[in-house]
């Protein structure tokens, strides 16, 4: 009981639900960014630091609804580049091709931007 009432003070005192909304603000601009680059990151969803980018294949046609099939297999790729360059981040989503991004709430926007860097780099070397 002690641990949880010193953990709700911790998160009062820092203000850790606004800082959860303005970093995730960052961190959903830098993928969308990094969506801009490459044509396989499809729509951001989540909330917060919370976030998730579904992964898509341009490279074969959309349905009748215009949507590009799931890119499970680039989204494995992406997800071990990452890996590989000290980034661990989750996949979920029908089929796995929703990369997840899950920063503890206490992330620095430094460490927000190295993530996004290798992210970045991930992308790109899962799609060349």
């Amino acid at each position: 009981m002690a641990t949880g009432t010193a953990f709700i003070r911790f998160m009062q005192e820092n203000d850790l639900a606004e800082q959860s909304r303005v970093k995730g603000e960052r961190l959903r601009a830098g993928l969308q960014a990094i969506g801009e680059k490459y044509n396989v990151l499809g729509e951001v969803r989540g909330r917060g630091l919370m976030l998730g980018v579904e992964i898509v294949d341009r490279s074969e046609p959309a349905n009748a609804i215009g949507s590009h099939p799931h890119g499970s297999k680039i989204a494995e790729r992406i997800q071990a580049n990452a890996f590989k360059n000290g980034l661990i981040i989750e996949r979920g989503g029908r089929h796995g091709c929703v990369i997840r991004v899950l920063p503890p709430l206490i992330v620095t926007e430094s460490e927000i931007d190295s993530a996004l860097d290798i992210l970045d780099a991930s992308v790109a070397a899962a799609i060349a």
